[in-house]
């Protein structure tokens, strides 16, 4: 695939015509991936987050706005054992064990859920989401969905005509 921008985690910003296993991950037991348009993302089983790519925005959650060539280690979630993420365009999203969820990245049209637009370089809890039982998150070009669970056991469906329940 097209590496220009580091994307790809092999150190360099070439075009790769075959798989290549990234070396700086070679000894991390990586259980999700997700890619954005130009930076990438991986969890590992001990709930660790690394990025790469270009980061011009924010979105590899490192506390600058470079490009990353080679997978780093999202500090700011070193302590919060990470379940899942996921990468939209321009900025990226994460679950931690305790339903808290952390974006950062491009903040424009409020992708990112934080009371402002600004571009954010460090991993953000989401205020407006603690509390909701989210299960699950899902970023895509210009928005992010969070998914919960009904707190309440109901016959009817989650988003049906008879709920009360409503995407915020």
């Amino acid at each position: 695939g097209y590496g220009g921008e580091g994307q790809l985690g092999h150190g360099d910003y070439q075009l790769q015509t075959m798989p290549t296993q990234i070396k700086r991950l070679q000894d991390q037991h990586v259980t999700d991936i997700s890619c954005g348009e130009k930076h990438s993302a991986c969890l590992t089983s001990g709930g660790d987050v690394y990025t790469w790519g270009d980061g011009s925005l924010g979105q590899l959650g490192l506390g600058d706005f470079r490009k990353q060539p080679t997978p780093s280690r999202v500090m700011e979630l070193a302590d919060k054992h990470i379940l899942q993420i996921s990468c939209g365009s321009y900025h990226t999203a994460a679950i931690d064990k305790d339903e808290g969820v952390y974006t950062w990245g491009q903040g424009g049209s409020g992708r990112t859920g934080h009371d402002h637009e600004n571009d954010v370089a460090v991993p953000t809890l989401v205020e407006s989401l603690t509390g909701k039982g989210i299960q699950s998150v899902r970023c895509f070009a210009e928005h992010t969905m969070a998914l919960t669970v009904p707190l309440e056991q109901s016959s009817s469906g989650l988003f049906d005509e008879n709920s009360s329940i409503r995407l915020q």
